[in-house]
């Protein structure tokens, strides 16, 4: 599937039939550990000028551990159930049909307790 380079509208059906290619492990960023064994996807939905970052993703299980994120997250779990857990925090379960958003600069655990697929949005 190729994303365009222009507007957008996305949709429930395109959310439930997009191939969503693996990422493999060494793609992930400086700032993001991951750790267990996920199978991780991801599909961007944004266009190529670098204004921000917009993705399909999913992972089966386990999942990663975010040094302080050089950016804002925002995201709307559409399947599964996603674990967040600040460093030194309490943990917040993030069911489907719920969304977060983590500010700049925030460190911590998200863990797949169920497989999630979600939207997220990079700002």
């Amino acid at each position: 599937m190729t994303i365009p380079d222009a507007l957008l509208k996305f949709d429930q059906a395109l959310l439930d039939t997009a191939a969503i290619p693996v990422s493999p492990p060494e793609e992930a960023p400086a700032h993001v550990t991951i750790f267990g064994t996920p199978t991780i996807g991801m599909l961007p939905l944004n266009d190529s000028s670098g204004q921000g970052f917009c993705a399909i993703w999913t992972c089966d299980r386990d999942g990663f551990d975010y040094e302080p994120i050089p950016e804002a997250e925002a995201a709307f779990v559409m399947d599964g159930l996603l674990r967040l857990t600040p460093r030194g925090g309490s943990s917040i379960d993030v069911p489907a049909g719920e969304g977060y958003r983590l500010p700049v600069g925030w460190a911590g655990r998200v863990e797949a307790v169920e497989p999630v697929r979600k939207v997220y949005f990079l700002v």
